[in-house]
């Protein structure tokens, strides 16, 4: 019989390993300094007032989706961008979506995504009728 946490089948050429509980400490490693991953209130530290403006009035507003804010970043995004209009979206799926459709992908087509990629990508070919390859 075998037990998820050690061998315990006889074997005349393999020893049985000992439980976890039952093994020697292992010598202590030397502490490693955290690898930072995102440090968002360092980021935002110099734009913190105009931020927490902008959650308070989208908060008395009870806009949290579309609303006088999503609008007003939509017509200063596209004027940042030199482009006529831009659509804000809540997610990465809604962007590729709106981009597949603003290309004219649907069913019959086949789009080349990624092996390594989060499954929105592949999601949003689904969503329009395309087959992801």
């Amino acid at each position: 019989m075998t037990s998820l946490l050690h061998n315990t089948t006889p074997s005349s050429d393999h020893q049985p390993v000992p439980a976890p509980s039952a093994r020697s400490a292992l010598p202590a490693r030397p502490a490693a300094d955290p690898i930072p991953f995102l440090d968002l209130a360092a980021l935002h530290a110099s734009i913190a007032g105009p931020l927490q403006a902008a959650f308070n009035r989208v908060l008395a507003d009870n806009h949290l989706v579309l609303g006088p804010e999503c609008a007003a970043f939509e017509s200063e995004f596209a004027r940042y961008c030199g482009a006529e209009h831009a659509v804000g979206v809540g997610n990465g799926l809604d962007a590729l979506t709106l981009g597949l459709r603003a290309l004219g992908v649907g069913p019959g087509d086949e789009v080349v995504v990624p092996g390594h990629t989060f499954i929105a990508t592949w999601l949003a070919v689904s969503a329009v009728g395309a087959v992801p390859v």
